[in-house]
């Protein structure tokens, strides 16, 4: 029990470590001018994780495109709603946060980050388990695939009326 305290200790560590890394990318990346498969397109895709994004970042731009939320894009350009059709894709949250939690679970896209979570929510012993201590210690949106919908297509806590959202389950590709 108390090896897998210090386990998960190391872990959380780990992940606020690489969130603060995350961050500081972050306002580094402002410096650079809008993707240019975004631009041609003008359209931006607001991807929230487990969202079918993947597949819809690769019909737009032929690449992916990463999480970033609408206040990356709101910093990039002013004029945002003027210049590109904005949307994303929402999901049935309990959906998502199972289907989160086993794609973590499974090492996601094998990239360190992914590992650092896998190995974290190795610590717990079942998802029940991993529910109740991120409600005790509120440190959810610590994981990026955990972060609610809303905090991606937010600003200023306030979701724009101009982004076009979009159910998954209405959604037939």
């Amino acid at each position: 029990m108390i090896y897998k305290r210090f386990l998960r200790f190391i872990f959380f560590n780990l992940l606020y470590s690489y969130r603060l890394r995350f961050t500081i990318l972050f306002y580094l990346k402002l410096l650079t001018p809008i993707d240019k498969k975004i631009k041609e397109s003008k359209v931006v895709f607001i991807h929230i994780p487990k969202n079918a994004g993947v597949s819809i970042a690769s019909l737009i731009y032929k690449k992916q495109i990463g999480h970033k939320a609408l206040n990356f894009y709101i910093m990039k350009c002013k004029t945002l709603f003027d210049d590109y059709f904005v949307f994303t894709v929402v999901r049935d949250p309990v959906e998502r946060f199972i289907s989160a939690y086993y794609y973590l679970l499974n090492g996601g896209s094998g990239n360190l980050y992914d590992l650092i979570c896998k190995k974290y929510l190795l610590t717990f012993n079942d998802i029940n388990h991993f529910i109740d201590q991120a409600v005790i210690f509120n440190n959810l949106s610590l994981i990026t695939h955990f972060r609610t919908q809303a905090s991606f297509i937010s600003h200023k806590n306030k979701i724009f009326k101009e982004i076009k959202i979009f159910n998954l389950e209405r959604v037939h590709m």
